[in-house]
């Protein structure tokens, strides 16, 4: 579990905090909410009802070890928390348990939620009004916090999960993602191949993958809507357009779009709110309401029902997901291009109960409306999934709007780590043959010298995409040894000099990097020139 929610059970949060040193977010919720005495009682009783007597003492250990020595928190760990606590809740009122104190007198249970806390607060502090909202408040707050969180305070399992696994998991979890790191080291890629696969697209890739790429000039009515002008004939008129993102959420969302406006799903309503779209999408559509089987059924219990909430998450789970890639998502105004749509991009907010009213709402045609042509409404389908892309280096990235962040999930895709698997899908392998290894240690000194000589961080490495250029320069193994310097002179060297520009010592580096890479152990070559000018 990567997120805590209303649904989160108390046995998903405690596996949580059993990992506590790998989510640092919850490490640093807890140490800033334990600031001062009154903070402090607050947390535990939250957390005395969260974590069972076994997590409750390892709770105590770590976060009052610096008040009492370890023997008193040994001897008196349950004891100290549950009465404590629980008598500033209950106006002084002194109790102690060696067992699950909050849990057995609450009535909780492993299988009992994060919702079932809050209903037990509420009952517990009914005549305190003031202390309940602090304690709703801090609820809040812990959700909140592991909403912030990013992939390296996360524990995914077992490391040998592949990296697209952990994009997915972090993908499903947020709905949201955002890949970033050195340049060249696969994102884009990865995003349109592996990630999509594994969210189970394999079929009508064109239609349920999408991919914008952002530059400074890019803005709303490119990716929401606008009025945009349009030559019939002889004749400029201007008309309301959908941009690049809400065209594919029409697309991707008629379901819940018609559940929305209240009808019946059915072919005809297909067709009426996806007028304007290309026939393969309505054909897409009307296929799906008849070949999954899931969805058919669902549909039917919707269309043969009260249109309950209940009835209406079922046909949500079984729509076929949606995939929105943003390439170089750094590189725009954030809130420039999404507008007011940033509000629903949130995971809380996805569907319906997100909807919102864009700039140009009141506009909308038969061929533009989400909802209805009156006064129409916009909200992120639950089905799409978007995925941005940006290299940590890029100057642009520094302005990266903070609203925007947190309600990303981040992944760093290091070059090391997806080194190999990224030349090997590319062939290098195949293609070096016994000069494969050599080739592997080269890379990895040169990215360990971009960081030891030219005191630059790991953002700075140069990732796969570059080193995958040999296979432009060899025929036959004899070919390495020429097929380096191509490498070097025609994509490495003009990046090292960017990065050490106006670095005292630098040449000399960058020279050494050179004689390294291209293994030559001499400075100078036969005709006393460096090799590296």
């Amino acid at each position: 579990m990567l997120k805590v929610t209303d649904k989160t059970t108390l046995k998903e949060f405690e596996e949580m905090f059993k990992n506590i040193e790998e989510n640092k977010w919850l490490d640093s919720f807890i140490e800033k909410k334990r600031n001062i005495w009154g903070n402090a009682k607050k947390i535990d009783f939250l957390f005395g009802l969260l974590l069972n007597e076994t997590l409750l003492k390892i709770y105590i250990n770590r976060y009052h070890s610096e008040k009492r020595s370890s023997t008193e928190i040994e001897e008196k760990s349950t004891n100290t928390v549950s009465a404590n606590s629980y008598a500033y809740f209950k106006g002084g009122k002194n109790r102690s348990s060696n067992k699950d104190y909050f849990r057995q007198e609450q009535g909780l249970t492993e299988e009992s939620t994060i919702k079932d806390v809050s209903n037990k607060i509420e009952e517990i502090l009914k005549d305190k009004w003031w202390k309940r909202e602090e304690m709703e408040n801090l609820i809040n707050e812990l959700k909140e916090a592991s909403n912030d969180q990013t992939v390296a305070d996360i524990n995914v399992g077992n490391e040998n999960v592949s990296s697209s696994n952990k994009y997915v998991q972090l993908l499903k979890a947020n709905k949201q993602l955002i890949l970033h790191g050195a340049p060249g080291t696969g994102k884009t890629y990865s995003a349109l191949n592996e990630i999509a696969k594994e969210l189970g697209i394999t079929d009508n890739e064109e239609i349920r993958i999408d991919m914008v790429q952002f530059h400074p000039s890019y803005d709303y009515t490119d990716f929401i809507d606008g009025i945009r002008p349009e030559l019939s004939g002889k004749e400029l008129s201007y008309i309301l357009k959908n941009g690049v993102f809400k065209s594919f959420c029409r697309s991707a969302g008629v379901i819940e779009r018609i559940m929305s406006a209240n009808r019946n799903i059915n072919k005809e309503n297909i067709e009426k709110f996806l007028k304007g779209q290309k026939q393969e999408v309505i054909n897409f559509w009307k296929e799906q309401i008849e070949s999954n089987s899931g969805l058919k059924e669902a549909i039917d219990k919707y269309n043969n029902s009260d249109k309950s909430i209940e009835i209406v998450n079922e046909v949500i789970e079984n729509l076929p997901e949606f995939l929105f890639i943003i390439d170089e998502i750094n590189r725009a105004e954030i809130s420039k291009v999404f507008g007011e749509v940033m509000f629903c991009i949130d995971v809380d907010y996805r569907g319906d109960k997100g909807k919102i009213s864009t700039q140009y709402s009141s506009c909308a045609t038969e061929d533009t409306f989400f909802i209805d042509t009156k006064e129409d409404k916009f909200f992120i389908p639950s089905n799409v999934y978007i995925i941005g892309t940006m290299n940590n280096i890029d100057r642009s990235v520094e302005i990266f709007d903070f609203a925007m962040r947190r309600r990303f999930a981040w992944y760093e895709v290091k070059a090391d780590e997806v080194m190999a698997k990224v030349l090997e899908a590319m062939g290098v392998d195949q293609k070096l043959g016994d000069n494969y290894k050599d080739y592997c240690e080269k890379i990895k000194a040169l990215n360990e010298a971009i960081v030891s000589e030219l005191n630059l961080t790991r953002h700075y490495h140069i990732g796969p995409a570059y080193f995958a250029k040999i296979n432009l320069y060899m025929d036959t193994p004899e070919d390495y040894t020429e097929a380096l310097k191509e490498v070097w002179y025609n994509h490495i060297c003009q990046i090292l000099n960017e990065y050490a520009r106006n670095k005292r010592g630098s040449d000399d580096n960058i020279k050494e990097m050179y004689n390294g890479f291209c293994g030559i152990k001499d400075k100078k070559n036969q005709d006393g020139k460096n090799n590296a000018e």
